[in-house]
């Protein structure tokens, strides 16, 4: 067993949790990847294990470098030590770094928001917070005022004659958020940030995302591959990667990369479906069935995960067990139109006594592109 990173492993300077937080920060920076911090936030919270600041910084970076358990476990208690009067005392990036922990870490929009949202009182006009406080909106159902406030982060960063590479991510964050009701000016957007700052992986990825949403799964797979190749531990771009691939046609290609995604980041629940989902589509009954069940056990309330099921059983004649993963599919999600459109699947291969009849391949696979689009809109992080 490797042993544990002592405060005598670091340098001279480090005497304290204060100045190994940091030196985290400062590495973190360097590259905007905060794993690089990782053992500095370690060590600032094992020295102060009661400063929910270092237990932020620490999940985040934990999570970054695929220790989503050992993230969670932070978080946690990151989140016991806020409950306090202490969430009172902290300042707007303080907040800032607290609500990316119940985002990405805790998938807990609604307390993200109100870190957000705290944060942009103490810190108003702050785009990078603006955008933040956007996002968990549209996570939490409030997708007007998400918009409205992607629009004037949008808007107010247009009229700068020139942009940093921070202000360029920013542009791009707030068209990946208008995408999907202005996609040309979404396009437009992304586009100028691109040319800001055309090696930013934090550009690639939502120009990748616009692309999608402008049905240019070619463009998405350029943007994805690039991304890829400037910052290959980025779990966000392999799985757009992905998704770009099923777009395409290319199940086979989208189903491996999904395995090479599972095999850095098994806890990848959107690799998961997509591979189901190609797996569907080629045929691959069994594959999609074992993935999907892999899914139900770590979700069992997840109701796309049940519809896809629910295709699968029904195009290998199991009209039962297909009715039953519907009938929770629609009891689970049943106001989501692609688990409704699932289910039209499921009634149409049973209809015509199961297995996927050549005229309702095109049908199934449309219904399946939306599934994944779903899912990947529904996925974390940022």
């Amino acid at each position: 067993m490797a042993s544990r990173t002592t405060q005598d492993d670091f340098e001279p300077a480090v005497q304290s949790a204060q100045a190994a937080h940091r030196r985290g920060v400062l590495l973190a920076s360097e590259h905007q990847r905060g794993r690089d911090g990782l053992e500095y936030f370690r060590l600032a919270h094992d020295l102060e294990p009661g400063n929910p600041v270092f237990a932020a910084d620490l999940a985040l970076s934990l999570r970054e470098a695929g220790d989503v358990e050992g993230a969670r476990q932070v978080a946690r208690r990151m989140a016991e030590g806020l409950r306090s009067c202490r969430f009172m005392q902290l300042e707007g990036n303080e907040l800032h770094r607290a609500g990316l922990v119940f985002d990405t870490v805790l998938s807990q929009p609604e307390q993200a928001l109100v870190c957000f949202s705290r944060a942009c009182t103490l810190a108003p006009g702050n785009p990078e917070l603006e955008l933040c406080r956007a996002i968990s909106l549209s996570r939490s159902g409030h997708d007007q005022e998400a918009l409205f406030l992607a629009s004037e982060v949008a808007r107010s960063l247009e009229q700068r004659e020139a942009l940093t590479s921070e202000q360029a991510c920013q542009l791009a964050r707030a068209a990946h958020l208008l995408c999907r009701e202005e996609p040309a000016r979404a396009h437009a957007l992304v586009r100028r940030a691109f040319d800001a700052a055309p090696g930013h992986p934090g550009i690639l990825r939502p120009a990748g995302v616009i692309a999608l949403e402008n049905n240019d799964p070619q463009e998405a797979v350029t943007f994805f591959r690039k991304a890829t190749e400037i910052d290959p531990d980025d779990e966000q771009v392999w799985g757009g990667l992905q998704y770009s691939l099923f777009r395409l046609g290319l199940f086979e290609d989208s189903f491996r990369l999904g395995q090479d995604i599972l095999g850095r980041w098994p806890e990848s629940f959107e690799a998961r479906f997509n591979m189901a989902a190609a797996a569907i589509n080629l045929g691959w009954f069994q594959e999609a069935e074992q993935g999907l069940s892999e899914l139900l056990l770590r979700s069992p309330e997840d109701g796309l995960a049940h519809a896809a099921m629910g295709i699968c059983c029904a195009a290998c004649g199991r009209a039962q067990e297909a009715r039953e993963h519907q009938r929770r599919a629609l009891e689970l999600d049943g106001s989501d139109p692609e688990v409704q459109k699932l289910s039209a699947e499921i009634d149409r291969l049973l209809d015509q006594g199961g297995g996927p009849a050549p005229e309702v391949l095109g049908s199934m696979l449309l219904a399946m592109i939306g599934a994944v689009l779903t899912r990947s809109r529904h996925g974390s992080g940022r």
